[in-house]
């Protein structure tokens, strides 16, 4: 646990006496509140591509943030926060490092993929970017998107596709082959 100048927890006096206190500000709201980060960002269960990336890209302006009011001593704080701690604030860590940590820096080479993640303006439409139209894409698409070099998704389907296929015919040529080194054996007994 971190100790910091500032109690995680603010104890509020009521009528009824000292012995009262409500929990009224969490260390990661307050985390939060210090590094601006939008409180909108919190909600850990919305994990699409475009909440998941909104985060990503306040963790990159938090860091720089905390950087310089820990610097000026602006912050309330020991210790200073950790990056694991900022990522904390918006999401698990583990959801952060398997998935939007390993992907969003490989999508910053591809500005279609970015403008649309950021729901810029003027940014192409799903089938632009994504070579098909769905409900919802998720980071499975985004990793066969990344795969296929940002041209979409419709390449990875036509080649597993075709691999398939030639699964399917390598196994024939086999079983043919095998036939046949039987039929000769059976010959030369």
């Amino acid at each position: 646990m971190i100790l910091h100048r500032c109690s995680a927890s603010a104890s509020i006096q009521s009528a009824a006496g000292p012995s009262s206190s409500i929990d009224t500000t969490s260390y990661s709201t307050k985390l939060m509140v210090h590094l601006d980060i939008p409180s909108a960002l919190t909600d850990r269960a919305q994990r699409s591509l475009h909440h998941s990336y909104a985060k990503y890209k306040a963790f990159l302006a938090a860091i720089p943030i905390l950087e310089m009011k820990w610097e000026k001593g602006e912050l309330p704080y020991q210790r200073k926060p950790t990056n694991e701690q900022v990522i904390e604030t918006i999401q698990s860590k583990s959801f952060w490092y398997e998935y939007i940590r390993k992907y969003f820096p490989r999508v910053a080479g591809y500005s279609e993929m970015v403008a649309w993640l950021e729901n810029a303006e003027g940014a192409p439409s799903d089938f632009e970017v994504w070579g098909v139209e769905k409900t919802q894409y998720g980071f499975v698409d985004l990793e066969v998107w990344l795969r296929n070099e940002g041209k979409g998704l419709v390449l990875e389907e036509k080649s597993s596709k075709a691999r398939g296929k030639e699964k399917a015919l390598e196994g024939e040529k086999l079983t043919k082959a095998q036939r046949e080194g039987e039929r000769e054996k059976g010959e030369e007994e």
